[in-house]
């Protein structure tokens, strides 16, 4: 007696819907292209159909279909497991979001020679953190603005 797998298998290529070797080169090659839900959409319907992967293989195409801005994210966090990287991915994605929101609704205001206001932002300094600092502050609970290293010439 066959398997759900064998069956499975023998009735996708019998019918043409694909092969399993169709699929793993599809989802191997899947990138996020729109939103993380899309993105898990695609990739779910994908790896149901390529059987003979392990949890830790799809943890790692999964983290590698990710647009970069959210895989770098993600693996900071070091998933085990496919479930938490969607959930993570998720949530970074959300951040994000409200980061270019609070972006495009953020305003600087004009300087004037009149009012004296000509400092607002012309002696801020600003440096990428590294890594380490960025798990260092997130372990702390501060907040993204916080990560920001400001400098006033005086």
């Amino acid at each position: 007696m066959a398997t759900w797998n064998q069956f499975a298998t023998a009735f996708l290529e019998h019918y043409g819907v694909g092969t399993t070797t169709d699929f793993q080169t599809a989802l191997s090659h899947l990138q996020q292209a729109t939103s993380v839900h899309d993105f898990i959409l695609a990739f779910t319907k994908l790896s149901s159909r390529a059987y003979g992967w392990t949890e830790v293989q799809l943890l790692l195409i999964f983290l590698g279909g990710l647009k970069p801005e959210i895989r770098h994210d993600v693996l900071v966090m070091e998933p085990s497991t496919l479930a938490t990287a969607q959930r993570l991915a998720r949530l970074y994605e959300s951040k994000l979001d409200d980061i270019k929101a609070s972006r495009s609704t953020f305003s600087v205001p004009n300087s004037s020679p009149a009012t004296g206001n000509q400092e607002v932002l012309s002696d801020t300094q600003f440096r990428q953190l590294s890594s380490r600092d960025h798990r260092e502050r997130r372990a702390q609970g501060l907040c993204r603005l916080q990560f920001m290293v400001m400098k006033r010439s005086l």
